[in-house]
């Protein structure tokens, strides 16, 4: 729906609904050409054993002029030739918006015979999100993209990678930056997607806010993520997603569930948006082993759902519709609503604070229902409804 009314509203509805014409990609790839044969300048600083891995302190430099990226290299012992993973983490708790996020499941992963290359994004630089210049936005997506295809080339560079059997595994940004590297290259046999959502604009409006959403739209929509879904054929995905989280609705999976070929899978999980539960971690894992030929046994079967509950009735039109008075005031009715249940993360010195702030309006204008991942009862949901509505 939200790429069919970006269609509408800027005459771009061919790009938007079913896929892009060859021509029409061709030009879109065009945005992220590099010279791959560039030297990445690599830097090995150090190498630390971590069970039966090697753990390589890496910098490289995507292109030339630009700031090292870090990266750990995670290899087995012996000579291969091995699957590789490329991991991208997340932007949420501090300690683990960097390549750290997903080191100690690569380090299992080693001895069942994969090399792992994890790197820092973008997003890993402190308060990164409230910094951030939204009219810059497209000029810094573009190099990240570029950033993560060059730590591609570093991966399958390797003489003991097989580069038939690679896999890439995004995390939040990590896993969007990554949809639009694998559909213009191709190289992963296999992702996992966690924690996602469509569309980067769904993200781009929690903080600082750009002088023309209108503009910033428009430049922003060769970017549009399910375009670049859908050209990475051949391929296999899983999606994970938590059941309790405040940036991604079940509406948003099914989006990218219908954007990715077969074979596709889409998993829930009792989490919230950082997905730390050893279910996900155990089903991603099963779900790598296997597609990389590496003789794991694939994810378990779903459990059958419970029955149905009994529908109740539906609520009265009328005690859904907001009063046209008294408007309901956000410092005075709203905030002190989300102070006692969402304190200390998403307020001044809380670790979500930086990426959505719960102390400001607009956060809560642009996150509408999906706040009621947290807030569920049911007078304080009417509230702000009330409140959401003043802004229609």
């Amino acid at each position: 729906m939200r790429s069919r009314i970006l269609g509408i509203l800027f005459g771009a509805l061919p790009l938007f609904t079913t896929g892009l014409a060859a021509d029409d990609f061709d030009d879109r790839a065009a945005l992220f050409r590099y010279d791959a044969a560039a030297d990445l300048k690599v830097q090995d600083t150090g190498v630390e054993k971590q069970g039966s891995a090697s753990v390589h302190d890496l910098r490289f430099t995507p292109v030339a002029g630009q700031d090292p990226v870090k990266a750990y290299l995670v290899v087995p012992e012996g000579t291969g030739p091995f699957a590789g993973i490329l991991w991208v983490h997340w932007l949420g708790e501090p300690a683990t918006t960097n390549r750290t996020e997903f080191l100690k499941e690569a380090v299992s992963l080693a001895p069942k015979g994969v090399v792992s290359l994890l790197v820092d994004a973008m997003w890993s630089v402190p308060e990164w999100y409230l910094k951030r210049v939204p009219e810059q936005d497209y000029d810094t997506s573009i190099r990240q993209v570029v950033a993560i295809r060059r730590a591609m080339d570093l991966l399958v560079a390797r003489p003991d990678v097989d580069k038939a059997r690679i896999g890439y595994v995004g995390h939040d940004y990590g896993g969007m930056y990554g949809m639009i590297a694998n559909g213009l290259d191709r190289r992963a046999r296999t992702h996992v997607y966690i924690a996602v959502v469509p569309s980067l604009s769904d993200w781009a409006f929690f903080s600082r806010q750009p002088t023309s959403k209108v503009e910033y739209l428009r430049k922003n929509a060769v970017l549009e993520l399910t375009d670049y879904v859908r050209q990475a054929k051949g391929t296999s995905t899983l999606f994970q997603f938590a059941k309790n989280d405040v940036y991604v609705s079940r509406a948003d999976s099914a989006v990218l569930m219908g954007a990715a070929a077969d074979p596709k899978e889409r998993r829930f999980y009792d989490a919230d948006h950082g997905m730390a539960v050893t279910p996900a971690v155990s089903d991603r894992d099963a779900w790598l082993l296997k597609e990389l030929g590496l003789g794991g046994p694939g994810l378990p079967p779903l459990p059958s759902p419970a029955p149905a509950p009994s529908p109740s009735p539906s609520p009265s039109p009328v005690a859904l519709a907001p009063p046209a008075s008294p408007r309901v005031d956000f410092a005075q009715a709203v905030r002190p609503i989300l102070e006692s249940r969402c304190q200390p993360c998403h307020f001044e010195g809380g670790r979500m604070y930086a990426r959505l702030p719960f102390d400001r309006a607009e956060t809560i204008r642009t996150l509408g229902d999906r706040l009621f991942t947290r807030i569920k009862t049911e007078d304080e949901q009417a509230l702000i409804r009330r409140f959401l509505a003043q802004a229609q």
